[in-house]
């Protein structure tokens, strides 16, 4: 129990425990951080009293802190985790990055997030944010592909969704 647990090496698997944890954990609350983030905009909007634009001021300076404190949040809890956790633990948490579904789950959520940046970045293929200061633009519009992503991710494992695209 303690921070040396997280040099080990996983069996199975070449890379590090701490590796494993953080990159599952760190996925885990950009997930959930983005998703916060962009749900609590409206709110942020009604309280500024509706001066602000929603559009382009409101809803990616929310998606922006949302990911990037999920990440960190994720990233303290795998620290949390080591001192206060058993090996054994560590490594069955570890083990869950390996499910199928997770990192079907991880994959699409990234390659949202991945898509919903490059949409937001500067440029004539611009979709998202026109007029915002740049690093809320791409931490915006990377929150919102992220929340897309994990959306589509979840939605594809329903059946009825699953025979509608199959038939088409």
């Amino acid at each position: 129990m303690g921070l040396g647990d997280l040099c080990e090496r996983s069996p199975g698997r070449e890379s590090l425990l701490g590796f494993q944890l953080l990159d599952l954990w760190a996925k885990n609350g950009m997930q959930v951080g983005s998703v916060a983030g962009l749900v609590s905009s409206p709110v942020a909007w009604l309280l500024s009293g509706r001066r602000r634009s929603f559009y382009n001021e409101v809803l990616p300076r929310a998606g922006c802190p949302g990911l990037v404190g999920g990440c960190a949040l994720g990233s303290a809890a795998v620290v949390v985790a080591a001192v206060t956790s058993e090996s054994c633990d560590l490594h069955a948490w570890a083990s869950c990055s390996q499910d199928p579904d997770v990192d079907r789950l991880n994959r699409w959520a990234t390659g949202g997030a991945g898509i919903g940046a490059l949409f937001s970045s500067p440029g004539p293929g611009s979709v998202l944010f026109h007029n915002t200061p740049w690093i809320p633009r791409l931490g915006g519009g990377a929150a919102v592909g992220f929340m897309i992503g994990t959306l589509g991710a979840l939605a594809s494992r329903v059946r009825g969704v699953q025979r509608t695209f199959s038939a088409s």
